[in-house]
């Protein structure tokens, strides 16, 4: 295995925002703010070496559980729906520590998950793309039943690290864990969609050895960061099997957040020298693919937003820079250019019958009314939220945490 110590991380990349620094000193019981650091910061390293191994290069966003199969017995994740150079991403991601953020309880989707917790008596919540297990655990810790839980992913050994990181085993945190290939069948199969609850009695969460017997069961599934690593059809496959697992029932939800552009198409990371490419959606293209492609038009609601993110660059002796770096392209821009106009993660939500109509109207330009609670508020020409509100939010929120930690 790759040596840790000659590994090119930079331990001033890590920063955790005071809520995150809250969770982690929580969920690890280590409070001393240094300690912490150094405990992160070694699982950061042999998650990275694991991430860098040729055998490992293609892992999905990666997640993992003692009880997942060796190493040997794994399947690449269908390199041939990969895009090429996607694989990079999930370990640039952990270089940056992206892997270690908790931005989950920033989507409104987040706030719905536990909204179910509370109203819909044992509903299930899978998290697909787990890594560590952040989310998971934070849901526990939020007051969502730990028995309600199952987590999925490519990659074992990062169950494993989750574990290490959050000192944990199986008898504490005792959410099952499946390893395996989203496009193998085996392990998750296009199924149609479910217009009455499945006949089937709900699965015993523990004995799962695959995803396909939660078919029609499934409450919520968090999918974050993973999509935009295979090319559009593939996406599309993707979408409609995790819209087979999901229960009919109103209120059942898919949420997350991934690379998006304002328009769809190819966004490239030069910059840093990580070279990842990687297919992106637009919020428009984004709620055509739910709602008419995967699901019948006008039978879920679809909520997508775009939020800036920063991408840390690397100077002339490639060490990453402290500012912020907009150094990113796409396909449709000259090969000149290296400036994207807005490059973003967004949150989705998609909830299944019936259809939730929006309760606020536009009253004239800029001036929206909610028939719900009948406040007046302010807000874009032709729609309540726009993309320039979004940053400035964004803007805000990142310079309250700098000022916080």
């Amino acid at each position: 295995m790759t040596e840790t110590s000659n590994l090119p991380l930079d331990e001033n990349l890590y920063h955790l925002s005071p809520e995150q620094k809250d969770f982690f000193q929580k969920t690890t019981g280590i409070r001393d703010g240094e300690e912490l650091k150094k405990h992160i910061l070694a699982i950061q390293k042999k998650a990275y070496a694991v991430s860098m191994l040729p055998a490992f290069t293609y892992a999905l966003v990666s997640s993992s559980s003692p009880l997942s199969p060796p190493r040997s017995t794994l399947i690449p994740a269908s390199g041939s729906s990969r895009i090429s150079g996607s694989d990079k991403y999930p370990v640039y991601r952990l270089k940056l520590m992206e892997a270690f953020r908790l931005t989950v309880t920033e989507l409104e989707g987040y706030n719905k998950l536990l909204k179910l917790a509370r109203e819909r008596r044992g509903a299930i919540f899978v998290d697909i793309g787990c890594c560590f297990g952040n989310v998971a655990r934070k849901a526990v810790l939020d007051g969502f039943p730990v028995e309600n839980i199952v987590a999925s992913d490519l990659n074992p050994e990062f169950w494993e690290f989750g574990h290490e990181l959050f000192k944990t085993t199986l008898e504490t945190f005792p959410v099952p864990f499946i390893a395996g290939d989203i496009f193998n069948p085996n392990h998750l199969d296009l199924a149609p969609l479910l217009t009455q609850s499945p006949t089937e009695p709900r699965p015993d969460l523990s004995s799962l050895t695959s995803l396909n017997p939660l078919r029609g069961h499934v409450s919520a599934i968090h999918a974050a960061d993973f999509f935009h690593l295979f090319t559009e059809e593939k996406q599309v496959e993707l979408a409609r099997k995790f819209a087979g697992l999901l229960s009919p029932e109103p209120g059942s939800i898919i949420f997350g957040n991934q690379l998006a552009l304002t328009e769809k198409g190819w966004l490239e990371e030069n910059a840093s020298g990580s070279g990842w490419k990687l297919f992106c959606h637009c919020p428009d293209s984004w709620k055509e693919l739910w709602d008419g492609i995967v699901f019948p038009k006008g039978t879920v609601k679809v909520e997508a937003s775009l939020f800036d993110i920063e991408i840390m660059a690397k100077n002339a002796q490639g060490v990453a820079n402290d500012a912020p770096s907009t150094s990113l392209k796409t396909s449709k821009m000259t090969k000149r250019t290296r400036k994207v106009g807005v490059t973003g993660k967004y949150g989705t939500a998609s909830i299944l019958r019936p259809r939730v109509t929006d309760s606020v109207k536009r009253q004239a330009v800029g001036i929206w009314k909610c028939s719900a609670c009948r406040k007046v508020i302010a807000g874009g020409a032709w729609t309540v939220s726009t993309t320039a509100a979004a940053t400035v939010r964004s803007t805000i929120r990142r310079l309250r945490e700098i000022t916080e930690a």
